[in-house]
């Protein structure tokens, strides 16, 4: 048997796809392949980085080097999002399709490959599908100031029970018949559905003191949100009178706008959270995605990394054991503007967005800014995350900017301030 094979190499500093090769080779992969190294009889251990919230882990793809990707709950096939400079990457079996996500823009143009061969963590699966973006809509390594190849999920880890270790930084990977349940008494095992390859729970929210809700929400590690509810006043998910308006992020096809505030509480799995800060998306920004399977939002990873979290696929159960972090305070940009590296690795940083009405937006600070110094420190020798660190630091401290605009600098001052009153977050466990 014979199909078109994709060849991609990135040649340019500015990540476009400047090489897109077709030719006719044999198929090679068929089936699954078992761990020739395993730390232990059906059990596999995977170290991650941890990022925003984000896991992040190492992709080999048809034997290429080691590629970086964000472990993604919500994706079925892999997205290879863009390759950075010099990489290159075979696939198998390619036609070209139109994607629809996140955002608020047009379909985007990918190629749709199949029979591919992918490894983590010693493990390799064949027959795997991927998806390459022709245009990187997400800016993952911008955004994250390090190089980010792409989203992996369901279609890897299906096979196995998956055990997410936060406060460790792995994960561990159990075929079936290996797994025992945690017989800690914190430990709470609740039904999961899965739909469309897709983790969902049942939950319980009340967005005021006098309203009790359920809802079906999908359990998101792709995502380095609270809780995210989609506007629906006929079940009785109104945006509050007090929330504000707010920039959540960017999607497959644009930035995702809409409102955040502080809900009552949250109840899911023998936990409630009180006073949780959640964001109510534009539906203009996610009609496509929270019109599916009925459900009625996400919880994101600024949640879920208070846990250690095992996604059992098999028998469709999800158990939450509450880590070191479960009572940590939630975490808000209280300055009104995103950071991002032009170049991932690379110590420069120039402002991606900035929110109207922010306190750095009413200092003068706009997009497209290149942040020289912070608070006296030069940029040049700070990483990505402790630039980030400054954005979330406490209500009333004073953030200090010079910045490069269109070969003059600047500098700009101003007070951090919370975009909405809330109060500590509060965690109960109906065991404790």
């Amino acid at each position: 048997m014979k199909g078109k094979n994709v060849y991609l190499i990135m040649r340019n500093k500015r990540h476009k796809l400047l090489s897109l090769t077709l030719f006719l080779v044999p198929l090679l992969f068929t089936g699954f392949l078992k761990s020739e190294s395993r730390e232990t009889e059906g059990k596999y251990l995977l170290p991650f980085d941890l990022h925003n919230n984000l896991i992040i882990i190492d992709v080999s793809i048809n034997k290429s080097k080691p590629l970086s990707f964000i472990l993604d709950s919500g994706v079925s096939d892999i997205i290879i999002t863009e390759l950075g400079f010099g990489d290159s990457l075979e696939l198998n079996y390619a036609k070209e399709i139109m994607v629809k996500g996140l955002g608020k823009g047009d379909p985007v143009k990918a190629y749709y490959s199949v029979m591919n061969e992918v490894t983590i963590g010693g493990i390799t699966s064949t027959a795997q599908n991927i998806r390459v973006l022709m245009q990187d809509m997400f800016n993952l390594s911008k955004r994250m100031g390090r190089p980010i190849h792409g989203l992996i999920g369901y279609s890897v880890l299906k096979n196995y029970i998956v055990e997410i270790r936060y406060a460790q930084r792995r994960i561990i990977l159990y075929e079936p018949d290996a797994y025992k349940k945690p017989k800690k008494r914190r430990a709470f095992t609740i039904p999961m559905e899965i739909e469309q390859t897709k983790p969902y729970i049942r939950a319980t929210v009340n967005i005021t003191s006098d309203s009790t809700l359920p809802v079906k929400l999908f359990l998101d590690t792709g995502a380095s949100h609270t809780l995210w509810l989609a506007e629906d006043c006929i079940d009785g998910i109104c945006v509050p009178p007090d929330a504000v308006k707010k920039y959540l992020g960017a999607g497959l096809n644009g930035d995702i706008t809409g409102h955040m505030s502080v809900i009552e509480n949250l109840y899911f799995g023998g936990f409630k959270f009180n006073k949780m800060i959640t964001s109510f998306p534009d539906k203009e920004s996610v009609q496509n995605l929270f019109s599916v399977n009925n459900r009625n939002g996400s919880i994101g990873a600024e949640i879920l990394r208070r846990f250690t979290i095992t996604f059992d696929y098999t028998r469709k159960e999800i158990t939450f054991v509450p880590n070191r972090s479960l009572r940590e305070a939630l975490y808000v940009n209280r300055a009104g503007f995103e950071i991002e590296m032009p170049v991932p690795d690379f110590p420069l940083y120039t402002v991606a967005f900035i929110e109207e009405g922010s306190p750095s937006w009413k200092a003068g600070l706009r997009t497209g800014d290149q942040v020289l110094k912070i608070n006296g420190e030069n940029t040049l020798f700070m990483d990505f995350n402790e630039i980030i660190g400054f954005l979330y630091m406490k209500p009333g401290k004073t953030i200090k900017l010079e910045v490069s605009r269109e070969g003059s600098n600047k500098s700009f001052h101003f007070q951090l301030e919370e975009p909405f009153t809330f109060p500590p977050l509060e965690v109960n466990s109906v065991r404790e």
